[in-house]
């Protein structure tokens, strides 16, 4: 299992856009569709690529409903964003 430190860059801004779409909120739980507008100009093959690499790593949590899929941060994703969040308040 990968840990934060094993993250590239684009995983973590994945990672980060997750948390930004569920307001840092562990009870919400987003479709793929409002983490991909977190971020522009990327392919929405990737994101979902990489969304099921966070999953499988335990940072995300897949939360079937009857539509779609929705996507639900876990314990150890949201510690993660956390950390991501001050290192780049701490960067700017």
């Amino acid at each position: 299992m990968k840990e934060l430190e094993d993250l590239n860059t684009f995983e973590r801004a994945v990672l980060l856009a997750c948390c930004k779409a569920n307001n840092y909120s562990l009870g919400s739980h987003v479709p793929l569709g409002a983490i991909t507008r977190k971020i522009r100009g990327v392919s929405h093959k990737y994101i979902k690529k990489v969304m099921k690499l966070l999953v499988s790593n335990g940072f995300v949590i897949i939360h079937p409903t009857r539509r779609n899929v929705t996507y639900q941060m876990s314990k150890k994703g949201l510690e993660a964003g956390n950390i991501l969040k001050k290192e780049l308040e701490n960067t700017i």
